[in-house]
C-alpha cells in the first residue's frame, strides 16, 4: 500500500497542472496582498472625494457655468471639507464635521442654501440669511466647546430621544453606552482604531439589545446565532477598548493570516478537486488503468491508495497556500505584527481570551478539516464514477459551491430534513470555543456523525463501482 501511495504522489508531482495551479496561487496571493497594501482608508476616501469635487467645481467655474445643482452640490462638499480642515487635520472637530451625520448634514444643507442663493438658483433672502447664521453657529459652537462637552450633549440628546421613541430604544441605548465608554476611557474623536471599536461596539450592541428583548422560544436559529455572535463581538470590543488594545491594521500579515482560510478557501478547493477529481478518471481516460490493475494488488487496495493520496493532497493544499501567504505577507508587510495577539470570545467560559494568530489559525483549520476531507471524498467518488476528468471536476465544483443555496434555505426556512444534508454539518468552526450552529437541531456530535456517515457511504460507493467496472473495452 505504501509503495502504491508513493507511486501516486510521484505521478502527481510530475504533472504540469499542479505547478501551473501553484503559480496561479502565487499570483492570487500577490494580488491579494497588493489590494490589502493599497486599500483606501477613511482618511484617503475623504481626501479623494474632496479632490474630485474640487476638480468638478474648477471645471464649472472655468466654463462660467455655476448656476446648476451639480456645481452647488460639489462646491458644498469642498467648503465642508475645507471648514473641517481649518480646525486641524488631527482635530476632533474635523472628525465630527466629516463623520457625525447631524453636523455633516446641517452644515452641508447650510452651504447648499447659501450657494444656491449666491448663484441665482434661489431667491429666498430669508432662507439665505438663516443659512448664514446656522453655518456660523455650527462652526463657532465647535470652536467653543471641548470634545467631552460635545459627547455629554450628544448623550443627553440620545437619552431624550430614547424616552420619546421607545421602539428605537435599543439603538439609542447602544449609542449611549458607546458614549459612556468614550468618556470613561478618554477616547477623543478621531480617525483611529479605538474610534472604530466604539463604532463597531455600538452596532453590535444595538443588535444584541434588539434580540435580547425577544422570547427565546419565538426566535429562529438564525436570530439565536446572531444574538450569540453579537454578544461575542460586544465583549471582545469592550475588552479591547478597556485595555487599549490596538490590533494590527488590515494591511498586516497578522490580519491576513487571521483571515487566511476565507481568503484562500477557493484556491485550496481548486487544488483538492484538481487532484481528487482526476486521480481515478484520468487512469481510464488515458487507458493506464489496465497497467495499474495487472500489479499484484487488489482493486480495493489500489482505490484506497489513491484515496489516501487525495487526503495527503488536502494537507498539501493547506500547507502550500499557507506558505505562499506567509512568505508574500512577510515581504509586503513584515513579520512584526505576528506578535500581536488575536482576541476571541470563549462561549463555554463566557470570557474573552487572547491567543497567538498561529493558535487561532490552527484551531480554525482543525474545524475546517472535515469540510476539506469531504470535498476531497466527493471529488474522488465522482472521479471513480465518471471516466471524464472534466465531468468529475465540474460536478464536484457544483456540489461544493452550489451547496450554499441549500444552506441558505435551511437557515431561513428551518426545514428539518435538511439537517441531514452534509454541507450544513461539515464546517465545525461554528462550534469553536463553545459556539453553536446557525442551523436548527445541529450539535457537534450530530455533525460529526453525519460527516462520518457521508465519508463511509461515498467510499463504499466508490469501492463498489470500481470493483464492478468492466475495463476490457477501455
Amino acid at each position: 500500500m505504501i509503495k502504491l501511495i508513493r507511486n501516486e504522489l510521484y505521478k502527481i508531482f510530475h504533472k504540469k497542472n499542479i505547478y501551473i495551479t501553484l503559480i496561479i496561487t502565487i499570483l492570487f496571493g500577490l494580488l491579494l496582498n497588493f489590494i490589502y497594501d493599497n486599500d483606501f482608508d477613511v482618511e484617503d476616501l475623504y481626501e479623494t472625494n474632496y479632490k474630485m469635487d474640487k476638480d468638478i467645481v474648477a471645471d464649472y467655474e472655468k466654463e462660467h457655468d455655476t448656476k446648476n445643482d451639480d456645481y452647488v452640490s460639489s462646491k458644498s462638499y469642498v467648503l465642508l471639507y475645507e471648514s473641517a480642515m481649518e480646525f486641524g487635520k488631527d482635530s476632533w472637530q474635523r472628525y465630527i464635521l466629516l463623520n457625525d451625520g447631524k453636523y455633516n448634514y446641517d452644515l452641508m444643507s447650510a452651504f447648499n442654501e447659501i450657494l444656491s442663493y449666491e448663484n441665482g438658483l434661489s431667491f429666498d433672502k430669508n432662507s439665505y440669511a438663516k443659512a448664514l447664521k446656522e453655518r456660523d453657529e455650527l462652526l463657532n459652537k465647535l470652536k467653543d466647546i471641548s470634545w467631552k462637552d460635545y459627547a455629554l450633549e450628544e448623550k443627553e440628546e440620545l437619552t431624550s430621544l430614547s424616552l420619546e421613541d421607545p421602539s428605537s430604544s435599543p439603538y439609542y441605548q447602544a449609542s449611549i453606552e458607546a458614549l459612556d465608554l468614550r468618556l470613561k476611557y478618554d477616547i477623543i474623536y478621531k480617525d483611529d482604531q479605538l474610534n472604530q471599536y466604539l463604532s463597531d461596539y455600538e452596532s453590535s450592541r444595538s443588535v444584541e439589545l434588539q434580540y435580547s428583548v425577544m422570547d427565546e422560544k419565538d426566535m429562529t436559529e438564525y436570530q439565536k446565532t446572531n444574538l450569540e455572535q453579537s454578544h461575542a463581538d460586544v465583549e471582545i470590543l469592550k475588552y479591547q477598548i478597556e485595555n487599549g488594545i490596538v490590533d494590527s491594521s488590515q494591511a498586516s500579515l497578522q490580519y491576513i493570516l487571521g483571515n487566511y482560510l476565507d481568503e484562500y478557501f477557493i484556491m485550496i478547493v481548486v487544488i483538492i478537486i484538481l487532484i481528487s477529481g482526476s486521480i481515478i478518471s484520468e487512469e481510464f481516460s488515458k487507458g493506464t488503468i489496465k497497467l495499474l490493475l495487472v500489479k499484484p494488488y487488489s482493486r480495493t487496495e489500489i482505490l484506497m491508495s489513491k484515496y489516501i493520496t487525495s487526503l495527503i493532497m488536502v494537507l498539501f493544499a493547506i500547507g502550500s497556500t499557507f506558505l505562499i501567504q506567509f512568505i508574500l505577507g512577510g515581504l509586503f508587510f513584515g513579520f512584526d505584527s505576528l506578535n500581536i495577539p488575536v482576541i476571541i470570545y470563549d462561549y463555554g467560559k463566557e470570557m474573552v481570551v487572547e491567543m497567538s494568530v498561529f493558535k487561532s489559525l490552527a484551531s480554525s483549520l482543525l474545524c475546517l478539516l472535515p469540510e476539506l476531507i469531504l470535498i476531497a471524498t466527493i471529488a474522488f467518488t465522482c472521479s471513480t464514477i465518471f471516466v471524464s476528468n472534466n465531468l468529475a471536476s465540474t460536478l464536484s465544483y457544483i456540489i461544493v459551491f452550489g451547496s450554499n443555496i441549500i444552506n441558505s434555505i435551511a437557515q431561513v426556512y428551518e426545514i428539518d430534513i435538511l439537517k441531514y444534508f452534509v454541507t450544513l454539518n461539515w464546517d465545525f468552526r461554528c462550534y469553536l470555543y463553545g459556539g453553536s450552529s446557525p442551523y436548527k437541531g445541529l450539535t457537534l456530535p450530530f455533525s460529526m456523525v453525519v460527516c462520518l456517515v457521508y465519508v463511509v457511504l461515498l467510499i463504499v460507493l466508490a469501492i463498489f463501482i470500481f470493483n464492478k467496472r468492466n475495463i476490457k473495452n477501455i
